[in-house]
């Protein structure tokens, strides 16, 4: 799910990029501009992609341990890293590598070492663990 995200952040990203780059011709149609970035192609593509990833997410929220789960959202600097220098021609330092390889890790190691038994979470256990 949050490579979804971040893919559909980075896709947009680029429509903005090729828009800025590109000529501008006025179209509007009942007051509103048609070429308007929300009307791109690649804008919407990136939209779709971010809205299914968080999709994806909520999935994996509901069925996932929570501790495991939030861990995981630092996974979206790792595919901005990864695919950043292929979509913008962005140089990536020494260092930030080092940085995504630690995350990496982490992800790992959390994802391993994490809550192997899940117990249903209802009222009643709810009310005994607050009473």
């Amino acid at each position: 799910g949050n490579t979804l995200i971040s893919l559909g952040l980075l896709l947009q990203k680029r429509s903005h990029r090729t828009r800025a780059t590109s000529q501008k011709i006025e179209r509007r149609c009942c007051g509103i501009p048609l070429d308007a970035y929300v009307f791109s192609p690649q804008w919407l593509g990136g939209l779709a992609t971010f809205l299914a990833g968080h999709a994806c997410c909520w999935i994996g929220l509901a069925v996932g341990a929570q501790m495991v789960m939030s861990c995981l959202n630092c996974w979206c600097i790792v595919v901005t890293i990864l695919l950043a220098p292929a979509l913008f021609n962005e140089t990536v330092s020494f260092f930030r590598v080092l940085a995504v390889l630690d995350l990496v890790v982490g992800c790992i190691w959390v994802t391993l070492s994490g809550p192997r038994r899940y117990h249903e979470f209802t009222v009643e256990r709810f009310q005994l663990n607050v009473a």
